[in-house]
């Protein structure tokens, strides 16, 4: 997951690059109260963002689920190609995008 810490200069940040693990569903149920939510909440995800680069410069890409044939997407600038959903642990992964399924 790319996240950017400031320090004591603005200008200049700090990019974690830990990889972590995407899961492809969220379930949220033991961090919600019962009387919140009527069904247990669970998420999927949709969408990753991924960032290249620092934080001054860098690419960004994309992979998407469709929401019409459920495949995934791998968007890049002006290409889109079907991709593969893989769980593995990502240092590009900047945003995950999960819709709640019920």
């Amino acid at each position: 997951m790319n996240v950017f810490f400031r320090n004591s200069q603005p200008e200049f940040a700090l990019q974690n690059t830990t990889p972590v693990r995407v899961p492809p569903t969220l379930d949220l149920a033991p961090y919600c109260s019962k009387e919140a939510l009527p069904s247990k909440p669970r998420f999927e995800l949709v969408a990753v963002a991924n960032h290249m680069g620092s934080r001054g410069s860098g690419h960004c890409t994309a992979n998407c689920r469709s929401a019409v044939d459920g495949q995934w997407y791998s968007c890049n600038d002006s290409t889109v190609q079907c991709s593969r959903y893989q769980e593995k642990p990502s240092q590009l992964a900047y945003l995950l995008f999960y819709r709640l399924v019920e």
